[in-house]
């Protein structure tokens, strides 16, 4: 008898569980448009703000997979020791390609670039699941202005950052005009227009179309 109410108790938990975890899908109001490059990019259209005619601010987010996360953390910790190293291009090592043979690219990929001035660090992926640059920052500490205070003591502290900051979610304000067909980025709380209207077969123009017809 007592292990069948604990049975009954059981079932109980998981199927509050279940309706729970339903009635938190159902609530959210974000809108996804996943990505080739094992990434989804997330618009909240309930709070979308009309700031002019049919022209709209939504906050938006950028949401990478495990799988890209991972390989990413992977690349960082190869990276960071570049910030020890001078200024210039650098051939990409062979323990770099994990994920066989590039199919973007050359052979070997993009080189390493070690920038001048606070110093920062950049390689393009050369994989298309995982298509764009990897910026590392040289600094235990990345802020609006950052300052490169790199050392090999600090290397481990250096990593550990650009992990941190690399996996962050931040929310930002995109801008979206739809009668004019233009996208727009925030500039210090304001909208920057692309000048030109975004073009139908871009992903910009992907973007603004799907988005306006959700929003209309």
């Amino acid at each position: 008898m007592l292990q069948l109410i604990k049975m009954k108790k059981l079932c109980l938990y998981v199927f509050l569980g279940l309706l729970f975890c339903n009635v938190s899908y159902a609530a959210s109001s974000w809108f996804e448009i996943p990505n080739n490059d094992n990434t989804s990019n997330y618009w909240n259209l309930k709070k979308a703000e009309e700031i002019g005619p049919n022209k709209f601010k939504i906050p938006s987010v950028v949401i990478k997979t495990p799988e890209r996360l991972e390989y990413e953390k992977f690349l960082i910790k190869k990276l960071v020791p570049y910030c020890g190293k001078a200024p210039g291009k650098y051939e990409v090592p062979s323990d770099f390609l994990i994920k066989g043979t590039p199919t973007l690219h050359t052979a070997k990929g993009m080189p390493i670039s070690r920038s001048k001035g606070k110093g920062s660090v950049m390689y393009q992926i050369p994989y298309k699941k995982f298509n764009g640059t990897l910026s590392i920052i040289c600094t235990t500490k990345i802020e609006s202005y950052w300052k490169g205070d790199y050392s090999a003591a600090k290397e481990k502290s250096v990593i550990a950052e650009n992990i941190r900051w690399n996996s962050e979610e931040r929310v930002v304000p995109d801008y979206f005009d739809c009668r004019n067909k233009k996208i727009g980025i925030d500039l210090s709380g304001e909208p920057f227009w692309v000048p030109n209207p975004v073009k139908e077969n871009t992903r910009g123009g992907f973007f603004l179309r799907t988005i306006c017809e959700k929003l209309n």
